[in-house]
């Protein structure tokens, strides 16, 4: 079927000869490039994004940066001039140079992947052009499950015909509900169905509290994808509304490779579970000992450049180690979770929470016994600190084992030596000359670093031990037999 694209009256006496039918050769490329040049492109024009003082002043609105900012303008109104400008600057620029660069970064790239192609006459030839090139009195052509790319008007085409009905419901005759479930819950495939029949399977499936997924690649597979939980489109010989409308695209047409996407979602929630757990085991002693140094009447344990350190350099070099992470053996035999289940069970909750005790515990009684024996207020505060930063990285192998008693093992993530070597690395940053007088820590010998050290072996010990606990509490879940596996 070949249309024209829509042209504005300026330009319709150019295209009159496109009226009796599809013209021969099309727009010559010099005539496209002249109304590109006139017309723009065809694309719809992308939403500004802030820049300058506007995007600054969006960020002010984030949490995090409101109460850094307050406390930066509470060293400033002390006096500490440098210590104020390090809070307030460094998270702004971290947040702003790093998380929303580069996530605009990211989406840039999305949309070049998704960027939708038109096959339109050029020259007398059928080319494939991107659709922003269109210009009006371009003769495209589309075929079944094709989207149009513009305003067009149809030239020429054959056996067309423009049934709405699979999509707005109209003439669908209504079945019987109690036939239908009868038929649903009591037979285990169906053949020859209709279009309308396939979407009322979906609804009557979803409707007794399964999970659905279709797969489909023709148009008329397109209101089922779109109502199933989860829709998958064939992506090489799959049509656009097809594609569109599903969920996922397998772009070799295997069906083996939703198995394997089945495997990589697990994985990936199963990392994220991970990296909740590390996150809230993390801020529990942070936030004790905010809480514990006053009413104690001892120093502040953490100020806030130490916080800072804390929040934009340890946590996230220390989270990353989850990321690439490799599934474990039986993953694909594990039951699938409950469709309202929470992200994080409370169980799993109480595990972070306790290995967060237990690291507060070990930090706070380092730091009180060391400034009731007269040590510095900056050297005792920085040995609970280190033993601080280093307990994460027992809290991060802890988290990753699961309880197996495999603290140093990769999980097939080479990042892991790399990233939490990082973290160890960071400790030493007091003994930079000049970084005692802007951290308010004071160096470490080498025998006070490995005294830091052992109290993150504690950490570590004592985060290991909760899991392990863990993971024998959970062993009464069910486990499906050898070979499920290979299923979905």
């Amino acid at each position: 079927m070949s249309i024209e694209s829509s042209l504005p009256p300026e330009s319709m006496a150019a295209s009159e000869g496109t009226r009796t039918g599809v013209p021969t050769s099309g727009l010559s490329s010099k005539e496209a490039a002249r109304r590109l040049v006139s017309f723009g492109p065809n694309v719809v024009v992308p939403k500004q994004r802030s820049h300058g003082l506007r995007r600054w002043l969006q960020m002010m609105a984030y949490a995090m940066v409101i109460l850094l900012v307050l406390a930066a303008l509470i060293y400033a109104a002390l006096g500490a001039v440098k210590d104020a400008m390090s809070i307030a600057l460094v998270p702004i620029l971290a947040v702003d140079v790093l998380l929303e660069g580069r996530g605009e970064r990211t989406l840039d790239k999305l949309r070049q992947l998704t960027e939708p192609k038109v096959t339109a006459l050029r020259d007398g030839s059928w080319a494939s052009l991107a659709v922003e090139l269109l210009v009006p009195g371009d003769v495209i052509r589309v075929q079944e499950g094709d989207i149009l790319p513009a305003d067009c008007r149809l030239l020429q085409g054959s056996d067309v015909i423009a049934d709405e009905s699979a999509l707005t419901g109209e003439s669908v005759p209504v079945p019987d509900k109690a036939r239908v479930t009868a038929a649903v819950t009591g037979a285990d495939a169906f053949a020859r169905i209709r279009p309308a029949e396939k979407l009322a399977l979906v609804q009557h499936l979803k409707a007794l509290g399964h999970t659905v997924a279709m797969t489909g690649d023709g148009i008329n597979d397109g209101p089922a994808l779109r109502a199933a939980d989860i829709g998958v489109a064939m992506g090489l010989r799959g049509t656009e509304v097809a594609r569109e409308a599903a969920t996922m695209v397998l772009l070799d047409d295997n069906f083996s490779t939703i198995v394997a996407a089945v495997r990589e979602g697990r994985r990936i929630l199963l990392n994220v579970r991970r990296a909740f757990g590390y996150l809230v085991a993390f801020h529990i002693p942070i936030l004790l000992a905010a809480i514990a140094a006053p009413l104690a009447g001892l120093p502040l344990l953490l100020e806030p450049i130490q916080l800072v350190w804390l929040e934009l350099v340890v946590h996230p070099v220390s989270s990353l180690a989850f990321e690439g992470d490799e599934p474990s053996p039986e993953i694909m035999r594990q039951p699938p979770r409950q469709r309202d289940a929470p992200l994080i069970e409370n169980n799993r909750l109480l595990l972070s929470v306790v290995c967060g005790l237990g690291s507060f515990v070990v930090v706070w009684l380092g730091y009180t016994w060391f400034s009731a024996h007269g040590w510095p207020e900056a050297l005792a505060r920085n040995l609970a600190f280190t033993a601080l930063v280093l307990g994460q990285v027992g809290l991060v192998l802890a988290e990753r084992s699961e309880g197996r008693f495999r603290m140093a093992a990769g999980n097939g993530n080479r990042r892991v030596p790399v990233l939490l070597g990082l973290t160890v690395l960071s400790t030493f940053l007091p003994a930079i000359p000049g970084a005692p007088a802007f951290l308010h820590l004071q160096p470490l010998s080498p025998r006070e670093w490995l005294l830091a050290a052992v109290l993150a072996l504690a950490t570590g010990l004592w985060a290991e031990l909760v899991h392990v606990v863990g993971a024998v509490v959970r062993r009464w879940r069910p486990v499906l037999p050898t070979g499920a596996a290979d299923r979905p």
